[in-house]
Order: structure tokens, then sequence, then C-alpha cells
């Protein structure tokens, strides 16, 4: 499972590589960039009782024609965790990365536009106690395995550069009893050339 997702993280790049090439200076690179509240769920989350948390993503795309976009995304969120049932597990937190390969379509060419994206990768999760208001990584809690993620989302032109981008976005991990993250994502996609 670990190198299907490694795999699809290095065919990603092959690719950018292989299009970039292909089309020379013309292909429009892009940024994006969003804040995100995340809603923890499955099995994992569940046992440990993990509460909502703020987030970060950050990408590259690269647009292969006026419709499609590849790239690579890394997603972060840290979630603190409380009480299940008679056990407290307050004092710790479990953070989540993401590092996926992203394909997007968005439905119109120009304006205001719905896009669509799937991701596949890996997620890392980590798990770590809070000691004099840090948190410490606990080693023998850190479990790397292939993620999934489908996004729904709007981009909003505010100039010829900058997108503002919205959007809602499921990912799962596939760890022992499940691990997923519902999200709300706002932000902005840069042009870069």
């Amino acid at each position: 499972m670990k190198s299907l997702g490694s795999l699809c993280i290095i065919g990603t790049f092959v690719l950018l590589l292989f299009c970039n090439e292909l089309h020379g200076a013309t292909p429009r690179q892009f940024f994006p960039a969003s804040l995100s509240y995340n809603m923890p769920g499955g099995g994992l989350s569940d046992n440990v009782g993990a509460k909502p948390a703020l987030g970060f993503s950050l990408g590259y795309l690269l647009a292969i024609d006026k419709n499609f976009r590849i790239g690579v995304r890394g997603t972060w969120s840290r979630m603190e965790l409380g009480k299940k049932d008679t056990v407290d597990y307050s004092g710790y937190g479990l953070t989540h990365i993401g590092l996926t390969s992203v394909i997007q379509y968005k439905l119109f060419k120009y304006g205001i536009t719905p896009y669509a994206e799937l991701e596949g990768g890996m997620g890392y999760l980590f798990a770590d106690e809070v000691i004099a208001n840090m948190p410490v990584l606990i080693d023998d809690l850190t479990i790397v395995k292939l993620s999934a993620a489908v996004a729904i989302g709007i981009l909003i032109p505010l100039n010829e550069g900058v997108d503002i981008d919205v959007s809602g976005r499921y990912c799962a991990t596939a760890v022992p009893n499940g691990f997923s993250t519902l999200a709300a994502h706002v932000g902005a996609t840069f042009a870069l050339n």
C-alpha cells in the first residue's frame, strides 16, 4: 500500500516534467494555498475523541489544457484529543499530513467555474503528548498509509493572476479502524506564469 501511494506521487512528478517539456513555456502553473476547518471521522478518531481542528494546504498545479490541471498537494492538520467513554486523552494530539497527486477538472475554461478533484498518495498520522505547552512526538504511534481524497469547489477570479478558491474535501487514510477528514477550505490559487 505504501509503495502504491509513493508510485502515485513519483508518477505525477514525471508527468509534470513531461508536460512541461511537451509544451515548453506555454503551460500555466498555479500555486493553490488554503486554510481549512477539518472534522475528523472514522473509527480511529472516534476511539480517541479527536476534535475538529484548523489546518492548511499547499500545492502546485500545471494546466495541461484549459480544463485539466495536474499536480501535487500537501495538507496538514493537528487535532486535540478528548474523552472517550471512561478514558481521558486530553493532553494528547493527532496530526495528519497528506502528500497526494492531484488531477483537477474545471467545468468552464474562463470566469467563475466549479471544479472537481481526485487525489491519491500517502497519509501520515503522528500522535503526540503536550509537555510544557509543546507537542512531543510519540515515536511508537506513527502510521504511514495510502490516502485518497475527493474535492468539489469553485474558483472565483479576483484578477488575472489570482482566483479565490472555496472547496469541500473528503480525505480517507487506510489506517486500522479507518481515519478520515471532511474539510471546508478557503484560500486562493495564484498563477505563477
